[in-house]
C-alpha cells in the first residue's frame, strides 16, 4: 500500500496567509462584523476554504519543473527590458487577461446598503465604512444595484450555453474532452439557476418556497467554491502566468536560434530549447541520444521524416 502524500509545507503557510487576510478583510470591511449577515456563514465558510485550496495549489502549481521554468524566465526577461516591459504591461495585460479589470474596480471592499435619512426609497453605497453613491431604489441605477446578481447570471448562462455548444460540436474540443470537463459548467448552471429562481419566489410568487430554494442555492454556492481549487476554473488563477509567458517568448524570439542538428536550419530559440532540455528529465521525459546530443536538437521537419524512414524500415518500405 502506497503511503499517502503529505501536504507541501510551503503550500499550507500561504494558504494560512491568505485565509487570515480573507478573514482580517471581512472583519475590517463589515466593520468589526457589524454588518455581517449571519445567513452569510456558510459562504464565508466556503469562500475560506476555496482560498485556502486556490493559495496551496498554486504555490505546489509554481513549484513544478514546467512552471518554475517558465515563472523564473518570465521575470527575467521582464527585468533585462524593465523600460519597456512596464511600457507593454498596459496592453499586455488586456490582451492576455480579456481585459477583465471592472472586477477589481467593483470589488475592493465590502458592499452594504444605508437609507438616506427617513426616504425609504433613498440609499446610499458604503464600502467597507466609507459612504460613496446615493441612489433611488427605483430608478435605473438602484434596478441594476440590486439586480446585478441577476444580471451576472444571465451572462454566465449564455456563456455556459456557448461553451457547452462548443464542447459538442468543435472536433479540436471532442479530441481532449474528458469525463470532468462538464462538471465546472453544471456547477456555474446550477448557481446562475437556483438564483434566479430566488429572484422568480421574490417578485412573482410572493415568496413561497424561497427558504428552501435558498438552501439548494447557498449549496450550490458552497460546493462551487470547494471545487474551485480542484477543477477547471482553477485556470482563472493560472491565467495571470501567461503575462510571464509573453515575455519569455518575447526575450527569446529576440535572442539565439537553435539550429537542427540534422538539417542545420533555425527552427525555434535557443533558450526555449535549452529549457526543454533541462526540464523534461525532471518529469520523466529525457531525450537525450546514447551518441550524443538530444532529440530536442531536432526541427519539427526532420522529427517526422526520422519517423517516416523508421516506419519504413519497420515494414521493410512502402514500396
Amino acid at each position: 500500500m502506497e503511503a499517502a502524500h503529505p501536504l507541501d509545507r510551503r503550500g499550507v503557510g500561504w494558504g494560512l496567509i491568505a485565509v487570515a487576510v480573507v478573514v482580517a478583510v471581512t472583519f475590517v470591511g463589515s466593520d468589526r462584523l457589524v454588518w455581517f449577515d449571519p445567513a452569510l456563514v456558510g459562504y464565508l465558510f466556503g469562500t475560506v476554504f476555496a482560498v485556502f485550496g486556490v493559495a496551496y495549489r498554486y504555490a505546489v502549481w509554481l513549484r513544478r519543473p514546467p512552471t518554475a521554468m517558465l515563472n523564473r524566465r518570465g521575470w527575467e526577461a521582464f527585468r533585462a527590458a524593465k523600460g519597456r516591459n512596464l511600457a507593454a504591461l498596459p496592453a499586455l495585460a488586456f490582451t492576455q487577461l480579456m481585459a477583465q479589470g471592472f472586477i477589481r474596480k467593483r470589488s475592493r471592499g465590502l458592499l452594504h446598503f444605508e437609507s438616506v435619512g427617513q426616504e425609504a426609497d433613498r440609499y446610499r453605497v458604503f464600502v467597507a465604512q466609507v459612504g460613496t453613491v446615493r441612489f433611488d431604489a427605483e430608478s435605473i441605477v438602484g434596478w441594476l444595484f440590486f439586480h446585478a446578481l441577476d444580471i451576472a447570471a444571465v451572462l454566465v448562462l449564455a456563456g455556459v450555453f456557448i461553451f457547452l455548444r462548443r464542447r459538442l460540436h468543435d472536433p479540436g474540443a471532442l479530441a481532449v474532452e474528458r469525463s470532468n470537463d462538464f462538471l465546472a459548467l453544471a456547477g456555474l448552471f446550477a448557481v446562475s439557476v437556483t438564483g434566479l429562481f430566488l429572484t422568480v419566489s421574490s417578485t412573482w410568487l410572493d415568496g413561497r418556497f424561497y427558504s428552501a430554494l435558498n438552501t439548494v442555492h447557498a449549496l450550490t454556492v458552497i460546493l462551487g467554491l470547494m471545487y474551485l481549487p480542484f477543477g477547471k476554473l482553477f485556470h482563472i488563477f493560472q491565467r495571470p502566468g501567461n503575462l510571464g509567458v509573453a515575455y519569455y517568448r518575447q526575450a527569446d524570439a529576440d535572442g539565439p536560434a537553435a539550429t537542427c542538428r540534422r538539417c542545420g536550419e533555425a527552427f525555434a530559440g535557443a533558450q526555449q530549447v535549452a529549457d526543454l532540455q533541462a526540464v523534461l528529465p525532471q518529469v520523466g521525459f529525457d531525450y537525450g541520444i546514447d551518441s550524443g546530443g538530444n532529440y530536442q536538437d531536432t526541427c519539427p521537419r526532420c522529427r517526422r521524416a526520422g519517423v517516416t524512414l523508421a516506419q519504413s524500415a519497420r515494414v521493410g518500405g512502402f514500396g
